[in-house]
């Protein structure tokens, strides 16, 4: 009850968002939840990287997956390699056997002379609140690189885009365009790793 009570504040506080295009008290605690989220979860992260005993007081567990390891050329694309870090809770979820609950997905690619970087962060109920991308390296031929963007999210719906300085929470129809899309890349990184993890072990 508690849940679904939730999930319906959640979506209609995204609702509001949406018609109004302003910044409210409501979107701004939500938006500062999704920061303490993301800085609670670093820290964690941080701790699992230090090593095998520290590791097993962070409550995350890391799974990798690297397409293209030997970064043979690609055809089309030329040198390729796409690196994802599946990070999620150490806890086991209600009515699982094993832990299941993704927290943050962090890609790193390389396609052709270019790098790129991308976070997911996820919330307990395994809905995507936040995005971030960056160039991961300085563009070659003297190209100006993209601006990072980040993007924020209740309810599934889009709450506040920031690129580069400007910050806009009223997303125009491009904006709105690219939110569905990563809303969508978001779902299908969550399916593969549900799908990874009934891998059979032997």
């Amino acid at each position: 009850m508690k849940k679904r009570l939730l999930a319906f504040n959640l979506a209609l506080l995204s609702c509001i968002f949406f018609v109004s295009g302003k910044s409210t008290r409501a979107q701004e605690r939500a938006i500062e939840q999704i920061r303490r989220m993301a800085q609670e979860l670093e820290a964690k992260i941080r701790l699992s990287e230090q090593g095998a005993e520290e590791s097993t007081y962070a409550g995350i567990i890391c799974n990798e997956l690297t397409v293209n390891r030997n970064e043979h050329v690609w055809p089309a694309v030329g040198n390729y390699q796409v690196t994802y870090k599946f990070y999620y809770d150490k806890e086991q979820t209600e009515g699982h056997h094993y832990p299941d609950r993704l927290r943050k997905v962090v890609m790193k690619s390389k396609m052709s002379d270019r790098s790129y970087y991308a976070e997911y962060l996820f919330n307990e109920a395994g809905a995507l609140v936040f995005y971030y991308t960056k160039p991961d390296e300085p563009q070659l031929g003297g190209e100006t690189p993209p601006a990072e963007q980040r993007l924020y999210y209740a309810g599934g719906r889009p709450i506040r885009i920031v690129k580069g300085l400007k910050t806009s929470d009223r997303l125009n129809r491009q904006e709105l365009e690219l939110a569905r899309k990563i809303l969508a890349t978001g779902r299908r990184i969550k399916e593969f790793f549900d799908g990874s993890l009934a891998l059979p072990d032997s």
